[in-house]
This record gives C-alpha cells, sequence and structure tokens, in this order.
C-alpha cells in the first residue's frame, strides 16, 4: 500500500498588521496622554485632542473588519485594539474629573 504524506508550513508575516494598525494606534494613544501637558485652563486643546485621538482609534477598530476575516471569536488584534480605544479615552474621563472639581472648588471660592 503506497500514501502521500504532504506537509504545509504557513507562516504570516506581521508587518502588514503592525504598519498598517497597531503603530498608529500607539501613537494615537501616546498623542492621548500628551493632553496632559497641555494647561488645565485651556479646555478647547485638550478636548480636540483628545476627541480626535478617540475618532482615529474608533476609525481603526472599525476598519479591521475589511482586512481580517469574520470569525465567532476575538482575534488579538481587535483585543488590541479595543484595549487601545479604552486607554485612549482615558485622558478625556480624566479632564472631565479635573474639570468638574475645578468648577466644584471655584464656586467655594
Amino acid at each position: 500500500m503506497s500514501s502521500l504524506k504532504i506537509n504545509f508550513k504557513l507562516k504570516r508575516n506581521p508587518s502588514f498588521y503592525l504598519s498598517l494598525f497597531m503603530f498608529p494606534s500607539v501613537t494615537f494613544t501616546i498623542l492621548a496622554y500628551i493632553s496632559f501637558y497641555i494647561d488645565k485652563m485651556v479646555p478647547s486643546a485638550r478636548v480636540t485632542m483628545c476627541i480626535t485621538n478617540i475618532l482615529n482609534a474608533i476609525s481603526l477598530l472599525t476598519s479591521t473588519n475589511k482586512y481580517i476575516p469574520n470569525v465567532p471569536y476575538s482575534t488579538w488584534l481587535v483585543d488590541f485594539l479595543t484595549w487601545n480605544l479604552i486607554f485612549t479615552i482615558v485622558p478625556m474621563i480624566q479632564y472631565a474629573i479635573l474639570n468638574s472639581s475645578m468648577l466644584t472648588y471655584n464656586s467655594y471660592n
């Protein structure tokens, strides 16, 4: 009895995902945290910087559907971008707390 055995070795090149999704998402998260260095008395600059980065993170997260196949489970790229979105939202929440605290403090003084 004869048989034929074939082995396939498939390897992915991660540079596509690194350059298209991961590098920009990390860059936008870093830019969101740079808003901590903007003066707290200039709310328009801080809010604009945070909102722009949040919208960029949402755009990256939704555009992954075009490049990865639909699967019933979560992939590492979607998980990474979801956590990246959460970390991008944190500076906005921090500024909301700061602004509320400043208004309360100023109303008592």
